[in-house]
């Protein structure tokens, strides 16, 4: 399924994450949700994955972990306790160096990945959707004029 939204704000960007998510919560009991975001720097990645936070009530700043790779933020849903973990491949060469950040052991049910540059990583995501109980949300963004957003969320 594809459906385009427009953003015309950083919170608009959020508010759509928010929604997207809340469709997709209720899977989270049986896979991890795995948030895939491509687009141009500047095209909303992070706004988006700060408003994931935001529906997650996390209260923690989500900032792009563009030099750690990789950052963790822990959530309640339903009683239950889960972990965001929000991935930033830009300096990533290979597919192999997140392998190595032993990624796979995180994607379990009741957690969510969002990966910021998911395009540099694409066959490894379409691996690890045949082998693990994952649901890849991919959310390709696009800058338009000024503050405006394209974003089309193939599920």
């Amino acid at each position: 399924m594809i459906d385009i939204k427009v953003s015309s704000s950083p919170q608009e960007t959020k508010q759509i994450a928010q929604k997207i998510l809340k469709k997709h919560l209720p899977l989270l009991k049986q896979k991890c949700l795995i948030f895939a975001l491509e687009g141009e720097l500047g095209s909303g990645k992070t706004q988006f994955a700060q408003g994931l936070g935001r529906g997650l009530a996390i209260e923690k700043n989500i900032v792009s972990p563009t030099f750690t790779l990789l950052r963790e933020y822990s959530f309640k849903v339903n009683k239950k306790n889960g972990f965001l973990y929000h991935l930033d491949t830009w300096r990533i060469k290979k597919a192999k160096e997140v392998i190595d950040l032993k990624i796979e052991k995180i994607l379990q049910p009741g957690h969510i990945l969002v990966i910021e540059w998911a395009e540099k990583i694409n066959k490894l995501l379409i691996k690890w959707s045949k082998k693990l109980p994952v649901k890849i949300i991919w959310v390709k963004m696009e800058h338009l004029k000024g503050n405006r957003r394209k974003i089309k969320i193939i599920t």
